[in-house]
């Protein structure tokens, strides 16, 4: 099961919950979500687990037509996302 998929990639159901917890509580997620919200794929590539690593593609695409710039793109960003009051 995915949580995202696209072509033949996907985003494991495992993830949801820290990526629903970053998005909608502002929780702060592990090192490998931590850089993908970053944008920095080659941090992505050092902490992802063997099924995520398979699977980055998806999570490229999901990032650029499902999310808006405000959670994602930066450091700072992410960094402000984390601050910002619920």
């Amino acid at each position: 099961m995915a949580y995202y998929k696209f072509r033949n990639w996907k985003i494991p159901e495992r993830m949801r919950v820290p990526i629903e917890n970053y998005l909608k509580k502002k929780i702060k997620p592990g090192d490998f979500l931590i850089a993908i919200f970053e944008n920095n794929f080659v941090g992505a590539f050092a902490y992802a687990d063997e099924e995520n690593l398979n699977n980055l593609p998806a999570y490229g695409y999901w990032l650029w037509n499902k999310l808006l710039f405000e959670v994602w793109k930066s450091k700072e960003k992410v960094r402000n996302w984390l601050r910002k009051d619920n």
